[in-house]
């Protein structure tokens, strides 16, 4: 893989279908165009398909999604309640890939994980947490 241990994800979450969503949170802070994951909830679907906080978010279902308002990026990842493809990196990796004047996108052959929950809630695993 290009750039040693960096990588981007695309990170395919299925929605366990117990109507909590996918289990995580995007941070929307005034003055920053930049989509970050916030929170994500320990044992959810987005959790099993490797989203972790401070994850900036490149696309939804292979839409560019840098220069959408926090709404509009919202939008995207509800248009399908069962299933959404997101390509995220790390802090570490996007100072890498910036560095190197890298464009990630999720057809990337080289420098690109895949992971993705499982479809269906795994069985004795707890519910997870819900953020009011």
């Amino acid at each position: 893989m290009e750039g040693g241990s960096h990588a981007a994800r695309l990170c395919t979450v299925y929605s366990w279908n117990d109507g909590r969503g996918y289990g995580f949170t995007i941070k929307a802070e005034k003055g920053h165009a930049e989509h970050l994951i916030n929170c994500v909830d320990a044992m959810s679907p987005a959790a099993a398909a490797g989203l972790r906080e401070q994850d900036r978010i490149i696309e939804v279902n292979c839409v560019n999604v840098e220069e959408l308002s926090h709404d509009e990026l919202a939008t995207h990842i509800r248009a399908d309640a069962n299933r959404v493809c997101l390509l995220v990196v790390d802090p570490d990796s996007d100072n890498f890939f910036r560095q190197k004047r890298v464009t990630l996108t999720s057809d990337m052959q080289d420098c690109l994980e895949r992971i993705s929950s499982p479809e269906t809630k795994p069985q004795g695993l707890p519910m997870p947490h819900v953020h009011s």
